[in-house]
């Protein structure tokens, strides 16, 4: 199916709502390859990533050692660190896993120049600048029964009732 299928002259839809009501034989597809990712981008990604889970072990110990050791006890090293876990704990977390996942991107990087790249299907459909896809054919009727399906499917749910304004009574006196 070629991409002017979907983005010929018919009507404007939301890429949501065509992704999601179009059935995925409708929307033609394109392979593309990964060939590279940006260690720069990965490792700020996992950093804060890996920060937030730092930050809830570090609430989750704080926690944990707030309450009271029994009397006479040795406090221990988890005891002592207490609440300074919530601010040690997202720093450590956040910058391990950055450094973990610029050295996987690196390895990946390196790998994908010799045997090539993780291959993905994406489809073809691209929004216009306000957002909204344009599309015809069998799509454009598929996407108009659903839709008229839906809007009636509300108005049996809503069904108002019929209010008589003057000009209707003055009409039944009559």
């Amino acid at each position: 199916m070629s991409p002017q299928y979907l983005a010929g002259r018919g009507r404007r839809y939301s890429i949501a709502v065509v992704r999601w009501l179009l059935p995925r034989d409708m929307l033609s597809s394109m392979q593309v390859e990964i060939r590279r990712i940006s260690i720069r981008s990965a490792f700020k990604l996992a950093m804060v990533l890996y920060g937030l889970i730092g930050f809830l072990v570090g609430l989750v110990l704080a926690v944990a050692t707030s309450v009271e050791a029994p009397p006479g006890s040795e406090p221990t090293i988890l005891t002592r660190l207490g609440f300074w876990s919530i601010a040690v704990f997202p720093v450590l977390y956040g910058f391990a896993g950055g450094l973990t996942a610029a050295v996987t991107v690196a390895l990946y990087n390196a790998g994908a120049s010799l045997v090539g790249g993780l291959r993905v299907d994406l489809p073809e459909v691209e929004p216009e600048r306000d957002g909204r896809v344009r599309v015809a054919g069998r799509a454009a009727r598929y996407l108009e029964r659903m839709l008229e399906r839906e809007s009636a499917s509300r108005a049996l749910d809503e069904e108002p009732a019929e209010a008589m304004t003057d000009d209707t009574m003055g009409e039944a006196q009559e």
